[in-house]
């Protein structure tokens, strides 16, 4: 299961938000996931390497300048 909101926040206390939620499943250490379709279909890509998790997504999973990618690191308590 996948499931993340990005947020993001604007001027004068405007916030935009996106949400990914739902099954794919992992081939070795990456991972593609689809919503929709065509050229409006949200998709995110992830990899793993070590403790790091690196991420892209198509812009299309929520709000204006809300965004999933990135590089993200493991933190363990």
């Amino acid at each position: 299961m996948l499931d993340g909101t990005a947020v993001w926040d604007g001027l004068n206390g405007s916030q935009h938000t996106g949400e990914i939620a739902g099954e794919a499943k992992p081939s070795g250490n990456t991972l593609h996931y689809v919503e929709g379709s065509g050229e409006s279909a949200c998709t995110m890509d992830l990899r793993l390497i070590g403790d790091y998790i690196l991420a892209a997504d198509s812009a299309k999973c929520g709000g204006l300048n809300a965004r999933f990618g990135g590089v993200w690191r493991r933190t363990r308590p």
